[in-house]
């Protein structure tokens, strides 16, 4: 029995960058999966759809996949160009929304990162040479954990079954004399409200019978206290 909440991640690495796989799933009827990858390779999506589809059978799963290269962030160069463009556009923003507080050099950091991190050169051949055994380890890390969380609740609801089968034996115990203790009640209401006037003592206890019999615990629970037992010993 497996959970389909987890979480699964897997790092791999050549001379030149670092790939990251991590995955993140919740509940769902259906397998959804949602992909995140770098846009220079997202011809690899399918690969990678089918690829979880033959891991994981049902839940919403969020997959993200990011490349960065060695040193990416030391190496960083700040583009004065860039620098530039992305003040303009805050500051269009600024004055068409009318704001009184400046625009700022943490806006934007915010806004948009001032470095140029370098472009990505890794082809595709060599992306998917990292993708694949991150993809795969990673699914291996999020089907774990999705079965020890699925063991804790298997236990939780094998206890409940449990619980529910001794309180369903209690209840079966008691409903036996429940049914002739409300039978003798109805009897002595009904002669109290008689008196002395002559009755059908036969067709009173017939019609009186037809009532009490109405609280008596459905037969079904003998069938559900079967299934529940055979449960709690598989």
């Amino acid at each position: 029995m497996k959970s389909m909440t987890g979480f699964g991640k897997a790092t791999k690495a050549n001379a030149a960058y670092e790939l990251t796989v991590e995955l993140r799933s919740v509940n769902n009827r259906y397998l959804d999966l949602n992909i995140r990858l770098p846009k220079e390779f997202s011809a690899l999506e399918n690969k990678i759809r089918q690829t979880a589809k033959k891991e994981l059978a049902r839940g919403k799963v969020n997959v993200f996949v990011n490349l960065e290269k060695h040193g990416s962030h030391s190496d960083a160069v700040i583009d004065p160009a860039l620098t530039k463009k992305l003040y303009s556009e805050l500051q269009e923003i600024h004055n068409s929304l009318d704001l009184k507080e400046p625009v700022t050099l943490s806006h934007l950091l915010e806004y948009f990162p001032l470095s140029d991190t370098g472009k990505i050169d890794l082809e595709e051949k060599g992306f998917e040479a990292l993708l694949m055994p991150a993809l795969h380890e990673a699914l291996g890390n999020l089907n774990e954990m999705r079965a020890g969380e699925g063991k804790h609740l298997e236990e939780d609801m094998r206890e409940r079954i449990r619980l529910i089968s001794t309180l369903t034996e209690e209840v079966k115990q008691k409903a036996a004399s429940n049914v002739q203790l409300v039978f003798d009640r109805l009897v002595e209401n009904v002669k109290m409200l008689i008196g002395e006037q002559k009755l059908n003592t036969d067709r009173l206890e017939q019609e009186i019978a037809l009532i009490s019999d109405k609280v008596d615990i459905p037969k079904n629970v003998y069938a559900w206290t079967a299934i529940l037992n055979c449960l709690c010993k598989q």
